[in-house]
């Protein structure tokens, strides 16, 4: 016999949609929410297993629910300031568990690899006990060991139609050797948990222009891309992909800079045989110059290139500001750190992926609009074998922390003062979306998507 909720109505047959819900996040500064998708998962031996932090679990150890969604805003933690909830298909197809969350201690997110979310459902309006016993029965689950996508799962995604998203198969099959997909529904699917059976093992993030699917998954480090056309091709890139991507791209590096950069000298002088003293201000740069003409000790000489990379608390800096005179040797000096990280004379944790992009280039493009995979892709230092596709882009998006960006040459962009501005009233935080130039620059320094 089904149950009976508070309003006396019961259960409705089971359409996909049970389990469900559909999030919109208030961010602070913004006027419009973020509308995600999602579903419950239970606080469970395999949940705690993935999510592996003592105290988060301790905090919430009597929450028997999680919402599982994903959000690729970068901006999200610390910056919502409420949580609306629909749970679907509690009661009618038009009446769901609703509730209103504003965010304090007792909500807050767990971020799992930078985008995989967790929202405890401690709300009192997700705890009776009717609702309890409906999420023991339509929840879904974290599996007890991951793998592969492959063409032979048993896959559900999301659809939506009316306001209402639900859970539809999805098929895989094999042909000649190659991942395909078979099934139309693959192409109606919208951002949302990605199941095998009714076990979530990562979250569908569709490209703007409905080209691709991201499948990112929650329990390894590949990015499965799939084609949403039927029968398009299903593609991967593992992590033996990624490991080779990352030898080309230093082995490209290595030969391009083994000499110096054409218009410093018109002599044969190795990039190897140049050695640049430096001095390290720690702090931002304009409260770094008044303290320095104050005080020298704000100041230190760096003997080790490795020394400006970890701070006095041994963290690495996500940004480094390189300043000097015309000629002192700023682009030398950065040319020659892509160098080390390709050589592996100079070793910075995670960073597998090197890249330079010169605002002397930048200009002689003028207005143009491009997606970030386009701005990374004019690099003097990439060949023909090292251009960045779909595939390592969408890996690159996922783990920025793997990448290295050098910007060289600031000072010859008559728009400069323009970068330091907001776009985000103009522009979206997504790397996949083409913009004019300087809103690019301004958010990947700002590291707004990436």
């Amino acid at each position: 016999m089904p149950f009976e909720d508070y309003l006396g109505s019961r259960t409705p047959p089971a359409d996909g949609s049970e389990g469900t819900a559909s999030i919109k996040l208030t961010l602070k500064g913004k006027e419009e929410p973020l509308k995600l998708n999602g579903c419950f998962i239970p606080n469970d031996e395999n949940l705690k297993k993935l999510i592996n932090d003592r105290t988060y679990l301790e905090k919430h150890k009597k929450t028997k629910f999680f919402i599982y969604f994903c959000c690729l805003d970068k901006n999200l933690e610390n910056n919502v300031v409420k949580t609306e909830i629909n749970a679907h298909r509690f009661t009618k197809p038009n009446r769901d568990k609703q509730c209103t969350i504003d965010h304090g201690p007792d909500s807050a997110f767990l971020l799992y690899k930078e985008f995989h979310v967790f929202l405890p459902a401690c709300h009192k309006d997700l705890k009776t006990n009717d609702f309890e016993s409906f999420l023991k029965k339509h929840s879904k689950r974290i599996p007890s060991q991951f793998h592969q996508v492959t063409a032979n799962g048993q896959y559900k995604g999301l659809t939506q139609k009316e306001g209402l998203v639900k859970f539809v198969p999805v098929r895989l099959t094999s042909s000649n050797g190659s991942q395909v997909l078979e099934d139309s529904s693959f192409i109606k699917v919208v951002n949302g948990p990605f199941l095998d059976s009714n076990e979530v093992v990562g979250y569908c993030c569709k490209e703007s222009d409905g080209s691709r699917i991201n499948v990112n998954m929650l329990g390894t480090q590949d990015v499965t891309v799939v084609s949403s056309g039927i029968a398009g091709p299903f593609r991967c890139i593992s992590s033996q992909d990624v490991e080779l991507y990352s030898i080309k791209l230093k082995e490209a590096i290595t030969k391009i800079t083994e000499l110096l950069p054409r218009g410093i000298t018109k002599s044969t002088l190795k990039t190897d045989d140049i050695f640049t003293n430096l001095t390290v201000y720690q702090g931002k740069q304009k409260s770094l110059q008044e303290r320095a003409q104050e005080d020298q000790r704000t100041r230190k000489i760096v003997t080790d290139i490795t020394e400006i990379f970890v701070d006095e608390n041994e963290d690495n800096p996500k940004s480094i500001l390189v300043s000097g005179e015309p000629g002192i040797g700023k682009t030398l000096f950065s040319n020659k750190i892509l160098r080390d990280l390709s050589t592996y004379c100079l070793s910075i944790p995670n960073i597998k992926f090197p890249y330079l992009i010169t605002f002397r280039q930048i200009v002689m493009l003028g207005n143009k609009e491009l997606t970030l995979r386009e701005l990374l892709n004019i690099s003097p230092l990439l060949n023909t074998s090292t251009m960045i596709d779909d595939t390592v882009m969408a890996h690159a998006i996922h783990h920025s922390e793997q990448f290295f960006v050098v910007l060289d040459g600031f000072d010859e962009y008559e728009d400069d003062k323009k970068i330091l501005g907001s776009f985000e009233s103009q522009f979206p935080n997504d790397a996949k979306i083409k913009m004019p130039i300087v809103a690019l620059i301004s958010k990947l320094i700002q590291k707004k998507i990436f």
